[in-house]
């Protein structure tokens, strides 16, 4: 079946010899096995498409916008990738497209003079960000960051650090999707055939593909490696002594166990989290070889061969400096920190380095920790342990983290230099402006914007009214401001709902973002008033994210909570 409201994806499907039923409501959908969604499908999602999935559906995604990604708790980058890596056995290294890709424009969109960097919003930060410069010879334009929480397989893979993938498979229960965010289709210019042979090949991989049966997961170990298990989303049991042949067991660090090798060669799999050499020794005699002392990342070749190993490239095994454990031979596997040794029917897989080994506030850690993690989650899947992400029940229509974009063209502000506004009522929405309230850029330092309040260091209050959408439902909401410089409150409709100040955020309040929960009775149809008062304490201040009001996210795919500093598309002048 194919959902194609662009109508763009059918001309692909027919240069291929694919022969497809159109699909416009879910009436069209009995008898389907595949449905590909078009380009762009997902903006106005008519199908409703968890239970199908769920009962085997198999679905093809070609290329989506940013914010669809976003609805759905996904992160991705805008950048035009003109090379990109084989993730996956079976697949090779791409470059230079032939033609143009078309899913974004070849430049930004500017204000008519240089006020700033071009910037973007990414996880609810105003980030700056590098300018465009055509699209010709992309190979993607948004590529997705590997999630995760879920069962998802990089078939390729490209930029910062390869960890954003451009075509990734998501398999969960019965069902299975593949996200082609590769730039297949309406290329300007001249065709490119690797690009019709790569949805051929996502079509015969989702034709082919066979349900793996999931095995039950067993843990033992400390709290750390538990928690992991619960944030990525791994239903488990506590090891009791017996482990059945069809079992993943999972050893945390500190794990007290006897020797296992005869269930795994009767077919159980484990995977150990950080032990040592004697606790690796007890519980598999014999099956490894390990050597104390300080090392740093190695380049192993050849991963991708490796089915345990499948999705994971050197990056997710790369440290930055030394790190002291007890490390495999530099002939293994899976290089120092990974190591597999094979016992009849099972497996056993060992991590040395899981990321509770890394301090995650020390900012060059943070990418090591992401990496790590995702590394976990990638053998978990291929160990055969099933995981419960919920990520179906987000392509029901148009559900997910929805976005009602603020009119931030249109805030109003006026400094407080003798902190009177709280007493005089300025947070009420009835409260009468007068000519000393003036049009405020947001996002932005407001003590910038006018000539009188240069070297200004003190109170300034936002004020917006705004109209709240008649379709605009759900029982909870979040309002994100992005980052305020330095310290804020914020009411809405009148009601005090946050701040965020030296005494609650003494090391990060002029930088944190600010995420507010809102009820639903907080808010109003038609007009709604939302005020925030920033105290600017030294240098600049003010509103520098895009505000914006959002249905909470209810699935996550990702464990961790990003920061401005982890877009790596940053780009700063110098």
């Amino acid at each position: 079946g194919l959902f194609d409201p662009e109508g763009k994806a059918g001309e692909i499907l027919k240069r291929i010899g694919v022969d497809c039923k159109p699909v416009f409501s879910d009436a069209d959908l009995n008898g389907i096995g595949i449905l590909i969604l078009g380009r762009n499908a997902m903006q106005n999602m008519p199908l409703h498409l968890a239970k199908p999935l769920e009962n085997g559906l198999k679905l093809l995604v070609l290329e989506q916008k940013h914010p669809e990604l976003e609805r759905l708790g996904l992160r991705a980058a805008e950048h035009d990738y003109r090379e990109v890596f084989a993730a996956a056995d079976g697949f090779k290294d791409l470059r230079d497209w032939r033609g143009s890709a078309t899913l974004l424009p070849g430049a930004l969109t500017v204000q008519p003079y240089e006020a700033t960097n071009p910037k973007w919003e990414w996880c609810g930060f105003d980030n700056t960000r590098v300018w465009r410069a055509g699209n010709r010879g992309g190979i993607t334009e948004v590529s997705i960051e590997k999630p995760s929480v879920g069962n998802w397989k990089p078939l390729l893979q490209c930029g910062f650090d390869l960890q954003y993938s451009p075509l990734i498979e998501f398999t969960e229960g019965k069902g299975r999707i593949v996200f082609c965010q590769l730039s297949v289709t309406a290329r300007s210019g001249e065709l490119e055939p690797e690009a019709d042979e790569l949805v051929r090949r996502s079509l015969e991989l989702l034709d082919t593909a066979k349900e793996n049966p999931a095995r039950t997961v067993f843990y033992t170990g400390g709290s750390e490696g538990k928690m992991l298990l619960e944030k990525l989303k791994i239903p488990f049991q506590t090891y009791a002594g017996k482990l059945p042949a069809d079992a993943v067991l999972v050893l945390g660090s500190g794990a007290k166990t006897s020797d296992l090798k005869s269930a795994v060669e009767a077919g159980a799999n484990l995977l150990a989290l950080g032990l040592n050499k004697k606790e690796l020794e007890t519980l598999a005699p014999g099956c490894f070889k390990l050597s104390s002392g300080d090392y740093s990342s190695d380049y192993v070749n050849n991963l991708k061969k490796v089915p345990e190993f499948a999705g994971i490239n050197n990056a997710e095994l790369h440290w930055r400096g030394k790190a002291s454990f007890d490390a495999f031979d530099v002939d293994s596997q899976g290089g120092r920190a990974l190591g597999i040794a094979r016992i009849g029917k099972g497996v056993i897989v060992a991590v040395q380095l899981p990321p509770w080994k890394f301090d995650g506030n020390e900012f060059y850690n943070r990418t090591t920790v992401r990496r790590s993690t995702f590394m976990i989650s990638r053998l978990l899947a291929n160990l055969g342990a099933p995981s419960q992400s919920g990520l179906y029940a987000l392509l029901d229509g148009k559900s997910g983290k929805a976005k009602l974009s603020l009119p931030n063209e249109q805030w109003i502000g006026a400094a407080d230099p003798k902190n009177i506004g709280r007493d005089n009522g300025w947070m009420s929405p009835d409260f009468k402006t007068d000519a000393s309230w003036k049009k405020v850029r947001v996002p932005g330092n407001f003590d910038t914007q006018f000539a009188e309040l240069a070297g200004y260091d003190g109170f300034f209050w936002y004020r917006l009214e705004f109209e709240l959408p008649k379709d605009f439902e759900d029982d909870m909401f979040e309002l994100s401001l992005g980052a305020i410089d330095d310290e804020s409150w914020t009411w809405l409709n009148g009601q005090f709902i946050g701040e965020l100040t030296k005494q609650t955020n003494p090391k990060d309040y002029w930088q944190a973002p600010r995420i507010h929960p809102v009820k639903k009775d907080i808010l109003k149809p038609g007009k709604n008033v939302l005020v925030v008062l920033c105290n600017d304490s030294f240098n600049n201040g003010g509103i520098l994210g895009t505000p914006s009001l959002k249905v909470p996210a209810k699935y996550g795919f990702y464990t961790d909570i990003p920061v401005a500093s982890d877009d790596p598309y940053r780009y700063y002048r110098w």
